[in-house]
């Protein structure tokens, strides 16, 4: 059952359609990809987005064009930051800002933030939870080997069920087993510090953290963090050489 929120003068909406009808409410932000319609049906709803043309998302566009230029990851980066403030004036966090939700024009290399299927309504308190995240918790004493099996045999199963999905085992201090499945909505590889040591996170920071987690990934081309414990710890980032010094 999907969770719906009210909107004033639409009714009760899917939450994901509610979110872009506030974000799309005039005035409309450029940088933010628009509903054109949506459909509902009793188990599912379906949705006709706006398609620029020509467009590629951005990370397909980096991967074709070997990153970005320091000018236009500037360009870049000064939209995105246009849009998610535009989500900000109208009360909705994103919560999934990577290059694989924003397309990018070809042509004059315009950007659009999309997919808000992770998103919620913005609030001061602190969020607990990641949209999409299973998180089973074992003793490593016992379960050990039980867990180990577990993994290996869904995540060959999720290959080839789930698109971008991916099954990572985390052996983390205290004896215990965190096995955490992501990629269905959320994406941890840009969630903030304190998610991983507390559990919790507030708005703004993590928004920010995630700008500066996708700069770092269309500027060199890989992620600045592979696992959880290198997100928490004091891990030096290594920039290419040819990156400028005011840009590290």
């Amino acid at each position: 059952m999907h969770r719906r929120l009210k909107v004033e003068g639409h009714g009760r909406l899917p939450l994901e359609v509610a979110l872009m009808t506030l974000v799309n409410s005039a005035p409309a932000c450029p940088n933010v990809l628009q509903l054109v319609e949506w459909f509902d049906s009793p188990d599912h709803y379906s949705m006709i987005l706006e398609r620029p043309v020509p467009c590629q998302d951005l990370q397909s566009f980096c991967e074709e064009n070997s990153g970005l230029d320091e000018s236009l990851a500037k360009k870049v980066l000064l939209q995105l930051i246009t849009a998610l403030k535009h989500c900000e004036s109208r009360g909705v966090l994103h919560r999934d800002v990577k290059p694989q939700n924003l397309l990018i024009s070809t042509d004059s290399h315009n950007i659009k933030l999309l997919d808000f299927g992770c998103g919620d309504l913005l609030k001061d308190s602190a969020y607990r939870s990641f949209e999409g995240w299973f998180l089973l918790q074992q003793e490593r004493s016992h379960y050990n080997t039980l867990w180990m099996y577990l993994y290996m045999d869904i995540s060959k199963l999720l290959v080839f069920k789930l698109k971008e999905t991916i099954l990572t085992l985390y052996l983390e201090p205290f004896h215990w087993i965190f096995l955490v499945l992501w990629g269905l909505s959320g994406t941890p590889q840009y969630a903030p510090p304190e998610w991983f040591r507390r559990r919790r996170y507030h708005a703004g920071p993590a928004t920010v953290w995630s700008v500066g987690v996708t700069l770092y990934k269309i500027l060199c081309g890989r992620l600045p963090f592979r696992t959880a414990s290198r997100v928490t710890s004091k891990t030096i980032l290594n920039f290419p050489r040819e990156l400028s010094t005011g840009k590290r």
